[in-house]
């Protein structure tokens, strides 16, 4: 039974890995026929305007309603059940 869990989990793993490098592929290729340059993309102000506000907003999500929630709700019964997962793996 553990070797069919560990045997699921590293299929799925690389099916992941493959299904991501294929997906990178096909947007570089994307670009690429659309006569995107990713180069001078990421170098104009406005890309990198709106890169800092979708990480400041999403640091602001995090830090105010997500870390409070796993702090004094998800956390304890999480690792718990975590622990506990594992231990059965092993």
């Amino acid at each position: 039974m553990i070797r069919q869990i560990k045997s699921y989990r590293e299929n799925t793993f690389q099916k992941g890995i493959v299904g991501v490098i294929v997906l990178i592929i096909i947007a570089i290729v994307l670009f690429s026929y659309f006569g995107i340059n990713l180069k001078e993309l990421s170098n104009k102000p406005i890309f990198k305007e709106n890169f800092s506000f979708v990480k400041e907003i999403s640091i602001t999500i995090w830090n105010n309603y997500l870390l409070p929630i796993w702090n004094n709700i998800l956390k304890t019964p999480v690792l718990f059940l975590w622990s506990k997962f594992i231990g059965l793996l092993s």
